[in-house]
């Protein structure tokens, strides 16, 4: 009979300001990857990652605002998985609270100012794998452009995240 394998190691994450930090390392980690890759003309991957970036920072900065180890908010962030829509979507909702103006207001800046009116979400899975519709299979071909595209989409995304919660 074989042993059993473990990769990695494991340590536990107790309270929002540790998450925090955890999500900003990994959205570090992975814009230095996406950067790389891009340089590399891996194209397809470095737009993956500077998605995935995008969403751990923004997870960063919710988990600031949080209690990570209530149940409610603990399910909420992983019922998001790896949507940056659906992160952006929570985002919306911690900062603008019951307040529907301030909503409408971040979101219109958020999603069409500073996204660009993307939805990543289609493009986050359209990059890795082929799409079926219609009788045909569909891939996206990303360029140095479109990660360039991406990189400034992320830059701008952390400035705007960083302006709103340092005045909340």
């Amino acid at each position: 009979m074989s042993k059993k394998l473990y990769l990695g190691k494991s340590y536990y994450i107790n309270n929002g300001i540790d998450m925090s930090d955890e999500y900003f390392n990994i959205s570090q980690s992975d814009e230095r990857a996406a950067s790389l890759l891009c340089q590399q003309e891996l194209y397809n991957q470095s737009v993956y990652l500077y998605i995935q970036s995008m969403e751990k920072y923004v997870k960063s900065a919710i988990c600031k605002k949080i209690d990570v180890i209530n149940d409610y908010y603990a399910k909420k962030l992983r019922l998001m998985g790896h949507s940056l829509d659906d992160t952006i979507d929570f985002f919306i909702e911690i900062v603008s609270g019951n307040n529907e103006i301030l909503k409408m207001q971040i979101t219109e800046q958020i999603k069409n100012g500073v996204l660009k009116g993307i939805r990543f979400s289609a493009m986050y899975n359209a990059v890795r794998y082929p799409f079926y519709k219609n009788q045909n299979y569909k891939m996206i071909e990303m360029s140095k452009n479109d990660c360039e595209q991406l990189k400034g989409i992320n830059d701008l995304l952390k400035n705007y995240i960083d302006s709103i919660i340092v005045k909340i």
